[in-house]
Formats: C-alpha cells, structure tokens, sequence
C-alpha cells in the first residue's frame, strides 16, 4: 500500500483505515533541544527497518531478561518487539512519533491501542502482529524510505548529453559502493538542509526546519532533477540534437505515487 503523492507532500497527517493518523514529523521537531534529537531520530528509522533477526540482536545486546527465548519460528517482528517489555516500550515510543494519537499497550490483546491525545479514553485504532508491516512501511514512506526513485531524464538531446549523464551516474555508483550504504553522509539530512539553504532562492535556516521531512526530501531531489534537466537544455542549446523535449522538466521523480 501506498499513500498519495498530494497528500504526503501537503504535510498533514494521513489517517490509516482501523490504525490512526500517520504523518512526517517536522524538521524542528529533530532539533536537540526542542525536539527528539537528530540521533533519536536515526534510531527510530532504524528500529523501523529492522527484522526479526536485527531485533533478536537488538535485544541480546542490551541482554534484556529473556531475550534467549525469542528465537522461536512462530514469533513474527511484531512478537519479538513487544513480548520484553523494554523493547515493548521503546517500540511505542517509535511508533507514536510518527502518528497524531498516542499508543496504549493492551496486554489482553497483545495490541497498541491508538488513543486521540487529550481526549477520552476510546482508541480509534490499534497496531498489532497483523498489521504491524503495513503500519511501518508506510511510516518509512513519510520519511522518503522505500519510494522508488528515477532521477534521469526521459531522453537526452544527443549522444554527447547521454555520454555525460552516463559517466556522471557511473561516478556517483562508484563512490556509493566505496560508503557505506546507510551511512552515505551525501543523503544526511545536516548536509540536504545546508545544501537547500545555499542554493534554493527561498529555503534559509530561519524557514527551513518548519518543513516535514518528506518535504524536505521531495524538494531536494527535485531540485537535483531539475539541474539535470537544466544540464541537458545547454547541451542541446550549444550541440543540438533531435531527442531533447522540453517537457522532460515535468517528469515525476517518484514512481508509482
């Protein structure tokens, strides 16, 4: 399952069928002193993506009570997160940032129950061993995690624009297979804030932190479409060629959105 492209990228949280209102925190809400902090932030993505085996280790290495007794084939993610307490805790905290309503464990029903906050005690949701891998992908597409992605243009102006991207992307692989893929300081969201603040002509580090991090993202690798879309028009302007359409600019960088 999908959300909408529009409806990600307007900022407002989406609610999920039977589970509650899902949204892309704030840039603000990562700060250090006003927020989780940038770190917490990483973890909590982290905790995400992980499966069973990771959260086996997880728990093994904080060597959590009973942690030895997890590895068994009828626990699925969801029963390895929740059965210890600590990880139970923890995987709350995780998913409450990244919805409106606050989470209650209901140990009757091995179940986190989705409250309104500031409201009466009535869940209008829950997340449990059913829909625990939908509820997390799709907080993970909030967060610009899972999107299938196409940077390069539909068509090149001539066979010098094609020679060009070509060898551009077969740098940009190589240095990928040279870091680490997780740790790709290029896609740190520290380096992506101070890259849009210096060269969008509207985005400065006063405004910047009240975007979402889906936004954030979105106009970042919009904007690196957008310069090599620019890139192939001077091209065709100094070399001409027959393949160059000027529409190109306007193609989706997200694939089935």
């Amino acid at each position: 399952m999908r959300f909408d492209y529009f409806d990600m990228l307007s900022g407002d949280p989406i609610y999920l069928q039977g589970v509650g209102h899902l949204r892309s925190p704030s840039l603000h809400e990562l700060r250090p002193t006003s927020g989780i902090g940038y770190r917490a932030y990483n973890l909590y993505l982290n905790f995400l993506t992980w499966d069973k085996e990771h959260l086996l280790k997880y728990d093994q290495l904080m060597q959590f009570r009973g942690a030895s007794k997890l590895n068994k084939d009828c626990f699925n993610v969801f029963d390895v997160a929740t059965l210890l307490t600590q990880t139970r805790e923890f995987c709350r905290g995780v998913l409450s940032f990244f919805m409106v309503e606050d989470l209650v464990w209901d140990e009757e029903g091995r179940r986190y129950l989705a409250i309104p906050p500031g409201e009466s005690s009535e869940a209008v949701g829950e997340i449990n061993r059913e829909n625990f891998e939908e509820v997390r992908q799709l907080m993970l597409q909030f967060n610009f995690i899972g999107l299938d992605k196409d940077d390069a243009p539909t068509s090149h102006s001539t066979d010098k624009a094609k020679e060009l991207w070509e060898k551009t992307q077969g740098f940009l692989k190589k240095q990928a297979e040279m870091t680490p893929k997780d740790n790709k300081p290029e896609y740190h969201l520290s380096n992506i804030i101070s890259k849009m603040c210096a060269i969008h002509p509207s985005y400065n580090l006063l405004n910047i932190f009240g975007l979402t991090v889906f936004q954030l993202y979105d106009s970042f690798f919009q904007l690196g479409y957008m310069r090599s879309a620019d890139l192939s028009e001077q091209i065709f302007s100094t070399h001409g060629g027959e393949k160059f359409k000027f529409e190109d600019w306007l193609k989706p960088i997200l694939k089935n959105v």
